[in-house]
């Protein structure tokens, strides 16, 4: 076992002179090797950043020198935190003095998931020619897109719940933390009084606030690169996706979007490392449970030291089956499987007579979320696949199905919907692809939300699916104006003419 030496509180110079706390743990003595650099807003000193973000002891170790960053303004580090605006400049000036040191033989990489995927996204399109190899996890693509919004909808559960359970509670300018963890403690109090909360007050955040409510946050701003910027980035980028995951379309999207990216896509969700085996209430066996050390380390071997072999372009999990598939490309070449809602209930692959169906949303008991993509605030928003029955029952969620199949069917990619709505301006509609068992449940394969369009056709974003139907179970579409509290309440009737209304599905051959 390689001895190893761990250098503690270097305070590495910005462009600006704000200093950044950083730390290295790298082989000993003087030869010089490959470096990877994780920043983080969540503390470069905890067990999730040193051993589960990325594996700093065994990259160590094996030869790399690990480089372990407060992003400006957390924790350690000087200068004022804002989200998202500093970490392309700070990302960059760390690639080049990373390079410049005695340990790295100018060969460097990045590691990191959720916002410090996004710290990797910035730093590359900074970038003056360092970074090598990227391994964005769990993490957004345009954040304005994936994050801050989703279809249009304020991300209000994310947002507020990042606020005030992971960012503002240790952030040094906030007069009263407490304030910010009853907060959290208290999700329903919290979403109904939204990004306006009393406990923003006072707090860094309010300027913040300001600029995610811009028509198009942060328009110009090149340090926080868009879906443009991105998709010219030709590092090589390892992209792990989790199908339940918050920034499940993101990393999607991601993949899509880039010339030289591997995508491995399992059912996991954003309730933290390891990669396991369940999200929600469902367990997809053993070999849904993956190492991301060892992920990141296949990849920095083959980039950094050109060892090992070159994976899929795409290794997918397949809910459902509960397999891994590798596809060349992604997504994958497809059918496009339309299926349109029916009166009475009914999901039909052929011309549905026209009808039109009601979505009420009452303010008194508003359409609940259930499980899915979501940022986990417990009690209410939990995250993964579950028994949609209880919701599908409501009164303000209507919910088709189509017959039970006659063999197992796989569908793997982007999934959609159109809908003809006559709403008020500002409604929102919530869709989900659901797997109806045998046995009546329900549980959520896809899911997108969008603001109704004033043409009357809304085009709904389903993200993407990995999921194989089996024999005896049926494809079910759940609609509802509302999925709260993970989007801002919008109240009222949603009139949806069935005849003009359909579902596109990716299907692919087993």
């Amino acid at each position: 076992m390689a001895t190893i030496t761990f250098d503690a509180g270097i305070r590495v110079p910005m462009a600006d002179g704000v200093e950044l706390a950083t730390d290295v743990m790298r082989p000993a003595g003087p030869s010089a090797g490959p470096a990877i650099l994780m920043r983080t807003a969540y503390d470069r000193t905890t067990p999730a950043s040193r051993a589960l973000q990325v594996d700093a002891v065994a990259l160590a170790q094996a030869g790399y020198a690990v480089v372990l960053q407060d992003v400006r303004g957390r924790f350690e580090s000087a200068g004022e935190f804002v989200p998202f605006v500093n970490e392309g400049a700070d990302g960059s000036a760390t690639l080049e003095w990373i390079r410049d040191q005695s340990w790295c033989n100018g060969s460097v990489a990045m590691a990191g998931i959720s916002y410090n995927a996004f710290c990797q996204l910035a730093a590359a399109v900074s970038d003056s020619g360092c970074l090598q190899a990227m391994a964005p996890g769990l993490g957004p693509f345009d954040i304005r897109t994936s994050w801050l919004r989703v279809g249009g909808v304020d991300n209000l559960a994310l947002n507020l719940s990042w606020l005030v359970g992971s960012l503002l509670p240790t952030d040094p300018r906030t007069p009263d933390p407490e304030l910010l963890l009853r907060a959290w403690d208290n999700p329903r109090a919290t979403a109904r009084a939204g990004l306006a909360n009393p406990a923003l007050d006072d707090t860094p955040a309010a300027a913040w606030i300001k600029e995610w409510m811009q028509p198009v946050p942060y328009a110009g701003n090149a340090g926080v690169p868009d879906k443009e910027m991105l998709g010219d980035l030709r590092i090589p980028a390892l992209v792990v996706a989790g199908w339940y995951d918050v920034f499940a379309a993101g990393s999607l999207d991601l993949a899509a979007s880039l010339s030289n990216a591997a995508l491995v896509a399992g059912p996991w969700d954003h309730s933290g490392l390891p990669l396991g085996r369940r999200a929600g209430d469902r367990d997809h066996g053993h070999t849904a449970a993956v190492s991301l050390g060892h992920l990141q380390r296949a990849w920095y071997d083959l980039h950094l030291r050109g060892w090992g072999d070159q994976p899929p372009p795409a290794r997918v999990f397949v809910t459902g089956a509960n397999r891994w598939v590798d596809y060349p490309d992604w997504p994958p070449g497809c059918h496009r499987v339309t299926l349109l809602p029916a009166p009475g209930g009914l999901l039909v692959a052929t011309e549905a007579p026209a009808d039109t169906i009601e979505v009420d949303v009452r303010d008194d008991d508003p359409t609940p979320a259930a499980g899915g993509q979501v940022y986990p605030w417990e009690p209410v928003l939990r995250s993964g696949a579950f028994d949609q029955s209880a919701r599908r029952a409501r009164s303000d969620v209507c919910s088709f199905v189509g017959e039970p199949l006659s063999r197992s069917r796989r569908f793997v990619g982007k999934a959609a919907a159109t809908l003809s709505v006559e709403a008020e301006p500002g409604a929102h509609l919530f869709v989900t692809v659901v797997d109806v068992h045998p046995d009546g449940s329900a549980w959520n394969v896809a899911e997108g939300v969008a603001r109704t369009a004033s043409d009357g056709l809304t085009e709904v974003d389903l993200g993407y699916l990995g999921h194989q139907f089996g024999p005896g179970h049926a494809i079910g579409v759940d609609i509802s104006g509302a999925a709260w509290p993970r989007f801002p309440l919008v109240t009222g009737l949603r009139r949806i003419r069935l005849g003009a209304s359909f579902v596109s599905l990716p299907e692919v051959p087993k």
